[in-house]
């Protein structure tokens, strides 16, 4: 249950618009092990991504460029093959791979025409859990240390990043929970003490 309301907390929230921050101290792409990159085009099929909490790895699944990836335990037993493009999706390679902080989500990214297709997916069941398209050719992207922002670059130089969550529109929404009775729906209700 932990999971999932972490995966809750991850995917509430929108987008802000990507920014462009500067080059850090340490270079954030530098000896990543939870994370795939490709500076040459396309990943190395024989590289692994592995969780940060070290149960799992994934990599790339043959044949390759059909999108398929493979969530092992850190024994190297299979647990789940994952799909990464839709069944009406032409074959595509892959052009990075990274853990989310949690260890039970994974990304993938894509280029298509013109942009890169970013998508999110649980580990365990391989659902589709976010798509993020963003225009440019990004062979770099990993998650930052809380998993609420995604750091991305064309060249492991220059790095833009997108916020997932705690954006000034989730910091300043509430709730909207209307009601119909009030002091039965929400609220104390001041005419009938049993009920508040």
């Amino acid at each position: 249950m932990k999971k999932y309301i972490l995966l809750f907390i991850f995917l509430t929230g929108c987008i802000s618009q990507i920014s462009t921050i500067e080059k850090e101290k340490c270079d954030i792409f530098v000896n990543r092990k939870d994370a795939i990159f490709s500076p040459e085009g396309s990943i190395n099929p024989s590289d692994v991504a592995f969780s940060l909490n070290g149960e799992y790895f994934t990599r790339q699944l043959q044949p390759y460029n059909s999108g398929k990836i493979g969530i092992f335990s850190k024994n190297g037993q299979l647990l789940k093959e994952i799909n990464t493009l839709g069944e009406e999706e032409e074959n595509n390679d892959i052009k990075g791979i990274a853990w989310h902080p949690n260890s039970y989500v994974v990304g993938v990214i894509y280029h298509k025409n013109g942009y890169s297709d970013l998508r999110l997916f649980e580990v365990f069941n391989g659902e589709l859990l976010r798509r993020i398209i963003v225009g440019n050719f990004y062979h770099y992207f990993v998650f930052d240390e809380k998993g609420e922002k995604i750091y991305l670059s064309v060249d492991g130089k220059k790095i833009e990043k997108i916020n997932l969550r705690n954006t000034d529109f989730v910091i300043n929404s509430g709730i909207n929970l209307p009601w119909l009775n009030y002091g039965w729906d929400i609220g104390r209700n001041p005419w009938n003490k049993e009920h508040g």
